[in-house]
């Protein structure tokens, strides 16, 4: 939690990568990635994950594409959301470790 408020206290409002006073803030853009996001990716995977225990007791037609779709929709967060994390946090940039994943990153 101190973390993340000693954060707040160094983001910069333009999203333009410039730091603020202290010479070591962050940009309102990677302070959204860096916290933001892994909040919205757990909740994508937390509601998906429900819809699959509900649908999974109908064994009908919508029940099927529902299934299908939050499979789907999981799949996106993740692609999407982990890789840019990663690069924007400088763990690892997932476009260098190989040629498919250079591909799946644009």
């Amino acid at each position: 939690m101190v973390e993340v408020l000693m954060a707040l206290d160094n983001v910069t409002a333009g999203g333009s990568g410039a730091t603020s006073e202290h010479g070591s803030g962050i940009s309102l853009d990677d302070f959204m990635w860096i916290y933001i996001s892994p909040a919205i990716l757990l909740l994508g995977i937390f509601s998906n994950s429900l819809v699959l225990a509900i649908m999974r007791r109908r064994r009908n037609t919508t029940g099927v594409y529902l299934t299908a779709l939050a499979v789907a929709d999981s799949i996106a967060l993740a692609l999407r959301i982990i890789p840019q994390w990663c690069r924007i946090t400088g763990t690892v940039d997932v476009a260098q470790l190989s040629r498919w994943t250079c591909k799946m990153d644009k």
